[in-house]
């Protein structure tokens, strides 16, 4: 009997040392899962994070090209508007063509019966004396603040046919400065005195333009060209009119004397105005 619970006692105690040993493993592997688990869970943790600081970087990144090339597209847009708008009103009057009821009114300070009277008037000269005259206005002279040499300048650019422009001519009536020019080729000039075209010059438009009377400033300086065209009587100018001494009326040699100036600023200013803002643009872009 002794010896039997001898024996019993020591496998008892070694199911229970075995046990004890298997709960005490199975107890490192469930604290090594959950150290895993939670490794994992910091890992996963952390690299989302990461992601989601990298995209905000990502984000605001965009966000910062984007305003770069908004205020690089803002600037060149400055820049165009410093250089182009100021000369709008002659490049307008440049780049269109003769009108063809002889009246450009860029200045848009005519009527439309005045329109409508010079047209009439202008087309009657025109089938009689075989003639065209055509009236331009404008606000400002900024790239060529002469007068005749601008309507020189209409003059050629509307009619480049050296042959074709010599019965051609421009009245110009400059709003701003009340001041005006008359230009015509060879043809014209000789059905209208230096005089005549001196005293539209210095009389006519001037005199109401300073009233901003830009309808009569028209059409009296078209009435006297036409009647004399055709070989009427001249009306002469306002009496009130205080006549300038000297004379705007010039001549093609003096004209041509200023068209390299003329057409280098015109270049000069065409080329910043286009050129300037793609550099800038390409510049914020790199």
């Amino acid at each position: 009997a002794p010896a039997e619970k001898r024996e019993f006692s020591i496998n008892s105690l070694i199911d229970s040392a075995l046990e004890k040993e298997f709960r005490k493993d199975e107890l490192m592997e469930e604290q090594d899962k959950a150290a895993g688990t939670a490794g994992r869970s910091f890992n996963k943790s952390v690299t989302q994070e990461t992601a989601h600081l990298e995209t905000v970087a990502r984000v605001r990144d965009k966000k910062d090209q984007e305003k770069r090339k908004k205020e690089a597209a803002a600037l060149a847009a400055a820049a165009a508007l410093a250089c182009a708008p100021a000369h709008a009103e002659e490049f307008d009057i440049l780049g269109a063509s003769a009108p063809d009821k002889y009246v450009y009114d860029d200045a848009g300070v005519l009527s439309i019966s005045t329109k409508k009277k010079i047209s009439s008037e202008l087309g009657a000269i025109k089938g009689a004396a075989g003639v065209t005259l055509d009236v331009v206005t404008t606000r400002k002279l900024t790239v060529e603040p002469d007068a005749y040499t601008f309507a020189e300048t209409v003059l050629k650019k509307w009619y480049p046919d050296e042959a074709q422009r010599k019965d051609k001519g421009v009245l110009l009536v400059v709003t701003n400065s009340n001041e005006g020019a008359v230009a015509a080729g060879e043809t014209f000039q000789g059905k209208i005195s230096q005089d005549l075209a001196e005293s539209i010059e210095e009389a006519n438009i001037p005199f109401f333009s300073e009233q901003e009377k830009y309808n009569e400033a028209a059409t009296s300086s078209v009435d006297r060209i036409a009647k004399s065209v055709l070989g009427q009587a001249d009306p002469g100018p306002p009496r009130e009119a205080k006549v300038k001494v000297g004379s705007n009326y010039k001549t093609y040699a003096e004209v041509d004397n200023k068209r390299d100036k003329y057409v280098t600023v015109v270049g000069g200013l065409l080329a910043i105005a286009f050129v300037v803002p793609m550099i800038q643009f390409w510049g914020y872009t790199k």
